[in-house]
């Protein structure tokens, strides 16, 4: 069952990228870019795990048209130790002092269909934080957003190398409010639901391992962009992440540093953006 839904949700992704591949003709092609810089005091990932101690976050974007590209990565400031807990391996410490901990690369399409806009991608992640650890792999996504109230939207990531054909689903929505001196105030919220990604779970040694199909982590965000110039921006951010049902917290628990599942968290966000 796990190999048809796989199968299905690639060529889903596959068939919507190749159908939109082709770009617009008899308009020149827009170009603009970004890049930013983010500071955490604890960084907490979009599927809730616990990263870093102090973390810097350097970013950089190019969008050519349609097509994005990006590159992420998150830098351990301070020493960051994590005992094992339910890995089934006794007295494991994982020790990452000024380290990178994780570095993403994504490429993307976006086509746009009256309201609704649609984006197929590929992302590789890499990590190093030591064992027991996610391990470096891919994954090929589709994300839907409708501009309506709320901006609802929905995102799958399908893993066919080290998440063995897993997927994880999220469901989004935000607002924006805007202020006086063109500031903005941002709110988002989103869940996921983890799909048999094996990444995602108690490693197979533990005794307490299961597979995972259900809603795994919860979170909601509330950011404010301040101008600084017309390039240039601030963005401070507070957020709360949560497991959303027992099997997602003793994962969470267990990977994160903290032996939580459940965080309060934020940064400060520079962020420098040109072109459009």
């Amino acid at each position: 069952m796990r190999t048809k839904i796989s199968f299905v949700v690639l060529v889903l992704i596959l068939t919507f990228g190749s159908s939109v591949f082709a770009a617009e003709e008899g308009s020149p092609t827009p170009v603009a870019g970004s890049a930013s810089l983010t500071y955490s005091p604890k960084f907490i990932t979009r599927r809730g795990f616990e990263f870093g101690n102090g973390s810097v976050q350097p970013s950089a974007s190019v969008i050519i048209g349609p097509f994005s590209f990006n590159a992420w990565s998150g830098y351990n400031m301070k020493n960051w130790t994590r005992e094992g807990r339910k890995s089934g391996e006794a007295d494991i410490e994982v020790e990452n002092k000024h380290s990178i901990l994780e570095t993403d690369w994504w490429a993307t399409y976006t086509k746009s269909f009256d309201k609704l806009s649609a984006t197929a991608g590929y992302f590789y992640e890499a990590y190093d934080t030591g064992n027991p650890s996610p391990q470096n792999t891919y994954e090929v996504f589709l994300v839907l957003h409708y501009d309506t109230f709320l901006q609802p939207g929905f995102e799958v990531y399908l893993d066919p190398d080290k998440g063995e054909g897993g997927q994880f689903y999220f469901v989004t929505i935000s607002h924006s409010f805007a202020l006086p001196h063109n500031m903005s105030l941002n709110l988002n919220a989103w869940a996921n639901y983890n799909n048999h990604n094996p990444l995602y779970e108690l490693p197979k040694s533990s005794p307490d391992h299961e597979d995972i199909r259900g809603f795994f982590n919860g979170q909601v965000a509330a950011s404010l962009a301040i101008p600084v110039t017309k390039e240039i921006s601030i963005v401070p951010r507070i957020g709360y992440s949560g497991p959303l049902s027992s099997k997602a917290s003793d994962v969470l628990s267990n990977w994160n540093k903290s032996g939580d599942s459940h965080h309060v968290h934020g940064g400060i966000t520079l962020v420098a953006a040109f072109g459009r």
